[in-house]
């Protein structure tokens, strides 16, 4: 539409500048052979015409002519049009030929209106008419920004416009190039009859004006306004793009997360914070809890099951809201990160539940484990393997499932929490194969006494195997006391086995025959005390020993009885024998202690404890530090306490009756003459037999 309302305008111009030439053909020539340059700087003017379309609103004025569906194509027609604006310079050659500038010649004789006619002609008339039209046509000009498919258009007029020119009357230009380039010229058709009205009419397409002929200063001048509508147009325009943006991004900022965006690591770049919320209570609708077991066994309880969900507390809502609205822009060049902490709810007794009805935990799958222990085959002890179980304290794995979902943790490993209930005792301890070693050792000693009398006594593995004592849980251990006790009563054993001390002796006496003789302290005596000693460590130590018993004291033979080495005092006949192996090597009479006064000499079985010579024999003390009485022996063999053999030299009878009256004081007395012969035969230990 645009179009045909700037040639109009060229076509008025051009009628008044016609007029004020007086001749027109030859000046327009020469113009016309400067229409080559004047074409560049039209062709330069292209570019310089895409921001006018600011300047529309002048443009407006034939708008009501025109249907409003045609302005769409009056938009492309400036196009088409421009395209020939381009084009004159090959079009032209033809139009400059000296025919087509002479047909203005003919106006003078149509003279009745001045150089109206001249109008008509294309040369001449445009030259002046761009001078006056073109502050006019500027907004006519504007929509040449659509000149983008510029150069597929030109193409395809410059064939249809070239046909157009070859007729030189004027009207018939003005017909063809409507049809050509748009249907909108068709009611500048129906005008075409009446030549005067169609100049008149601005819809009424003329013939493609020749480019006038100007001088490149005033081009440039009647440019640099249109350049500088443009420029300013153009910051404008560009004003408008940058702030409705700058607004956009901040209104849009302050209910979506900016780019690069991220909360606990997931990029929210765009989000709305309820979607943002709505993605993170997803995560809580897909929460588990693993539960994993000894070898490898493992349970799920999953987050519905214990009303496990997210409880918004705003945090998203304020990382949004502070996002800086007004800088917006720099979200392009940095990262934002976020962090939310998603509190979260349970329900604790429906989690206790699910804890309780796994079936690892229920009672009746649960093996409580066993200690290794000590076991006693036959005289062997061996280690029973301990029971693993799967005993589980349910109490430890509650509370570190509490902790678990609480910090949305999604494992449990009951192993790890030392929640199983292990053996105290394992097969491999260094304590209990130390234990069982020992055992062992033990009973691999053994100790074997040699009895007097010929037997033996044996302690080993079937009496100290039941030495030890059992705990409730079946282990064995050493008990200290009832070790002690053992040890005791096999030395007993060994004393009453042993001891001769004290018994009745049956004795075959001189003259009298067999009697038993009681009392006296001649015989064995096991020393007790050292041997219990000995025999707990030997034991313990699993040594193996064959031996004496420790005596206090021995008799002087071997055997159970008296042996056939001894000295006989019979205290009724008052009279005294030595033995030696059986044999009667010295026999005497004796005067023993007195009855009467109560001094009588002690009977029983007793032995030679050591032998004197030249001593002196004291009686009792008395207070004034003397003794009783004191008598001097060449000869001493004490046998019982105060009591022994010795000389009397004091004494000038022997044997009878004496000692009923004039006895000793508990010594048995011998003649001096016999003492020697007697102490000589007399050896230490050996048993003496006194009897009535």
């Amino acid at each position: 539409m645009s179009i045909f309302f700037w040639r109009k305008k060229k076509d008025e111009t051009a009628a008044n500048v016609s007029a004020q030439q007086p001749e027109p053909a030859a000046p327009v020539e020469e113009p016309v052979q400067e229409e080559m340059p004047a074409e560049e700087p039209v062709q330069e003017e292209m570019p310089a015409e895409e921001p006018v379309p600011a300047e529309e609103p002048a443009v407006e004025e034939p708008a009501p002519v025109e249907e409003p569906a045609e302005e769409p194509a009056a938009e492309e027609e400036p196009v088409q049009d421009e395209t020939p604006v381009e084009e004159p310079v090959p079009v032209e050659e033809p139009a400059e030929e000296p025919t087509a500038e002479e047909e203005p010649e003919e106006a003078p004789a149509e003279e009745p209106e001045p150089a109206e006619e001249s109008v008509e002609e294309p040369a001449p008339v445009e030259e002046p008419a761009e001078e006056e039209s073109a502050p006019a046509e500027e907004p006519v000009e504007e929509p040449v920004p659509v000149e983008e498919p510029e150069e597929e258009p030109a193409a395809e007029e410059e064939p249809e416009e070239a046909p157009a020119e070859e007729p030189e009357p004027a009207e018939e230009s003005v017909e063809e190039p409507a049809p050509e380039e748009e249907p909108a010229p068709v009611p500048v058709q129906e005008v075409k009859p009446a030549p005067e009205p169609v100049r008149e009419q601005s819809y009424v397409p003329p013939t493609p004006p020749v480019p006038p002929v100007q001088d490149d200063e005033e081009e440039e001048e009647d440019e640099r306004p249109r350049r500088r509508g443009r420029a300013w147009l153009w910051i404008f325009l560009l004003l408008c793009v940058i702030g409705g943006s700058y607004y956009y991004g901040m209104t849009y900022s302050q209910t979506h997360f900016l780019e690069n965006t991220y909360i606990n690591g997931m990029d929210v770049s765009n989000m709305t914070a309820p979607e943002v919320e709505k993605i993170l209570s997803q995560k809580a609708e897909g929460y588990e809890l693993r539960i994993r077991f000894r070898d490898g066994e493992e349970e799920v309880i999953p987050g519905t099951a214990i009303g496990f969900k997210v409880k918004p507390d705003g945090s998203v809502d304020r990382i949004l809201s502070s996002q800086d609205h007004k800088k917006w822009f720099m979200c392009f060049f940095r990262r934002t990160d976020g962090n939310v902490e998603q509190k979260t709810t349970y329900d604790p007794t429906r989690l206790d539940k699910a804890v309780t009805d796994l079936p690892e935990l229920s009672k009746e799958s649960m093996v409580k484990p066993v200690d290794a222990y000590i076991e006693l085959n036959d005289k062997t002890f061996s280690i029973v393997p301990e029971v693993e179980g799967n005993w589980i304290a349910v109490g430890k794995v509650k509370a570190a499932a509490h902790e678990a979902v609480k910090s949305e943790g999604a494992e449990v490993d009951v192993v790890s929490l030392d929640a199983y209930k292990e053996p105290k005792v394992r097969a491999k301890d260094d304590d209990i194969v130390e234990k069982c070693a020992k055992y062992n050792k033990m009973l691999a000693g053994s100790i074997t006494w040699d009895l007097p009398n010929g037997e033996t006594l044996t302690v080993d593995a079937d009496t100290t195997k039941n030495w030890l004592s059992v705990d409730k849980n079946g282990n064995y251990y050493r008990d200290e006391d009832l070790w002690e006790d053992n040890i005791e009563f096999w030395v007993d054993e060994l004393a009453r086995n042993v001891n001769t001390v004290g018994k009745d002796w049956n004795f075959h006496a001189t003259n009298v025959g067999d009697i038993t003789v009681s009392g006296g302290d001649y015989g064995y005596s096991v020393d007790k005390v050292t041997e219990r000693e000995e025999v707990w460590d030997l034991l313990w130590d699993g040594e193996t020993d064959e031996r004496d018993p420790y005596f206090y004291q021995t008799q002087y033979t071997r055997g159970s009885g008296i042996g056939g080495t001894y000295i006989e005092a019979n205290l009724s006949q008052q009279h005294v024998y030595i033995y030696i192996d059986g044999v009667m090597v010295c026999d005497t009479p004796c005067v023993s202690g007195n009855v009467s006064l109560g001094r009588g000499t002690p009977t029983g079985v007793y032995q030679i404890l050591y032998k004197d010579t030249d001593t002196d024999l004291k009686g009792i003390p008395l207070g004034n530090g003397q003794y009783s009485y004191v008598s001097h022996v060449d000869y001493w063999m004490p046998f019982y306490s105060g009591c022994g053999f010795h000389d009397a030299s004091w004494r000038s009878n022997f044997g009878g009756s004496i000692y009923r009256s004039d006895g000793s004081h508990g010594c048995i007395n011998l003649p001096p003459s016999i003492a020697p012969t007697f102490y000589n035969y007399v050896r230490t230990g050996m048993p003496v037999v006194v009897f009535y």
